[in-house]
């Protein structure tokens, strides 16, 4: 019988082991992220070369017949203002020698709206009277006392000046600053606002050196402009810090309040620690403003007050406030007193007790009053009695004055 080979079997074989990922896969995807960077890169250097430097500066070279000298430049606040305003606040284009004299005294003023002397700039600027003052103390010596004050800004616009006129060999900075802290250019609660985060605002502000930025920058605000262009309220009705004024109102204690007292107190801090490190004196004034005569701009009772006692509380105002009227003032601080037992949170109920206690006699009393009633404006306008604490504990651990 014939035998039958049998065939062997063919057992289904072992797949092999998936070859490892390629390097060719790798190289892939360090192109696919390289790509966007090498584009961006090569923008950058096609901007350096076709444009002008991207940041304006606070201070630009002028000739005249020749001769060279710096200028202070009126359109440095195209820096820190993000559009929407009907124009630009701008700081006074002041001169100042190129070449500092061997005898020079070089004083660089630093600030707001005060400090800019606004709205008396041309004729009472704080600048010209300090520097009328110094030469008459110096007769000898060469005076130059330049304004760099602008409206409508806060303590990061001054944290970028105080680092760009360090280089312009200062003998002195005198600063007073705080008023535009909340609602001026990149504050908490300005319509210029990017957040409540610091760090954000400083990348934002580093970031303008770069042309690239600018580019992306102006096209977003050319497309901010045109989206708001039919929303805007029409030129000349209302004041530069009422366009600025995004939040208007900011409780006390509030976390927008305690951001904005810790924006002051770092940016307060890093100006500071500038003028230390590059040897430049510096002093800083106290914040001072209208107690007496400025009513409260926003007042509201505690939101969380029950109805019953929300309406005893209107009744005894009403009251005190009938009685000051027709000059009954003791009748009328009991009554108020009362009110702020129930309520303490209104501001204009503070204001109106520190009328009456003023109209007493009662001076200490009534300051304490007015103040209170300051610091618990919604409104604010006006800086809160903290940022004169922040002043001194600040000055006092770089040895300020």
């Amino acid at each position: 019988m014939p035998s039958i080979k049998k065939k062997k079997s063919q057992l289904p074989q072992k797949k092999k082991d998936a070859p490892a990922r390629p390097r060719n896969l790798r190289i892939f995807y360090f192109i696919l992220f390289a790509l966007p960077l090498v584009f961006l890169l090569l923008l950058e250097g096609v901007l350096r070369l076709l444009t002008d430097d991207p940041i304006t500066p606070l201070v630009v070279r002028r000739e005249e017949r020749g001769k060279p000298f710096y200028q202070l430049n009126a359109r440095v606040g195209e820096r820190f203002f993000l559009g929407g305003v009907a124009a630009v606040p701008e700081v006074y284009p002041q001169r100042f020698a190129y070449t500092k004299p061997n005898n020079g005294l070089r004083v660089f003023c630093l600030g707001a709206s005060t400090m800019a002397s606004f709205p008396y700039e041309l004729h009472a600027r704080v600048s010209s009277l300090l520097q009328d003052r110094l030469q008459l103390m110096y007769p000898d010596r060469t005076v130059e006392v330049i304004n760099a004050g602008m409206a409508a800004i806060n303590s990061y616009a001054v944290v970028e000046f105080a680092r760009e006129l360090a280089q312009y060999e200062p003998d002195l900075f005198v600063m007073y600053l705080g008023h535009n802290e909340f609602y001026g250019a990149l504050g908490v609660g300005s319509t210029q606002s990017l957040g409540q985060n610091r760090g954000l605002v400083r990348l934002y502000l580093r970031l303008q050196k770069f042309r690239t930025f600018m580019l992306l920058r102006r096209l977003i605000m050319a497309a901010r402009q045109g989206l708001q262009s039919n929303t805007n309220v029409p030129a000349g009705q209302q004041t530069l810090m009422e366009g600025m004024a995004a939040e208007k109102t900011i409780p006390f204690e509030s976390e927008m309040h305690r951001r904005g007292l810790a924006q002051f107190r770092d940016n307060l801090a890093e100006i500071l620690a500038i003028a230390q490190q590059q040897r430049v004196p510096i002093i800083v004034g106290t914040l001072v403003s209208n107690l007496r005569d400025m009513a409260p701009f926003e007042s509201e009772d505690a939101p969380d007050l029950p109805a019953e006692q929300k309406r005893q509380w209107q009744l005894l105002f009403e009251q005190a406030w009938q009685l000051q009227r027709q000059q009954n003032y003791a009748e009328a601080k009991r009554l108020f007193r009362e009110a702020a037992a129930l309520d303490s949170a209104s501001a204009l109920l503070h204001f109106r007790l520190g009328q009456t206690q003023a109209a007493l006699g009662e001076s200490d009393a009534a300051r304490k009053s007015y103040e209170t009633a300051r610091d618990l404006d919604l409104l604010r306008f006006r800086a809160p009695g903290e940022f004169n604490k922040i002043i001194r504990e600040i000055c006092s651990t770089f040895s300020a004055p």
